[in-house]
């Protein structure tokens, strides 16, 4: 993911997240509590398990394997293999 569109979306979910939360405290006050504490656990949930998903099989799966043999044939260093496979001019040159 490039810089830029990972810094707008950041902004958007931040401010989304500012005016879900601030906007609803303002209209429903105390009402508000009730509604949050179990939406941030399960989103703490979600997370953890996204998270946790994401980065079990990252650079252990077949296409790093994959790309790890063919930097061998081509005579680089196979330990760049999963970092620098993400970049679409390097995919060409496969």
């Amino acid at each position: 993911m490039n810089w830029p569109y990972f810094l707008f979306m950041n902004a958007l979910g931040g401010i989304s997240w500012v005016l879900l939360l601030g906007g609803g405290a303002y209209f429903f006050g105390e009402q508000m509590k009730r509604v949050v504490g179990p939406v941030q656990l399960l989103l703490l949930v979600a997370a953890i398990v996204l998270a946790a998903g994401g980065s079990a099989g990252r650079c252990d799966s077949g296409r790093c394997t994959r790309l790890r043999r063919a930097f061998a044939q081509k005579g680089l260093d196979a330990k760049r293999g999963c970092a620098q496979s993400r970049s679409p001019a390097f995919r060409n040159e496969l």
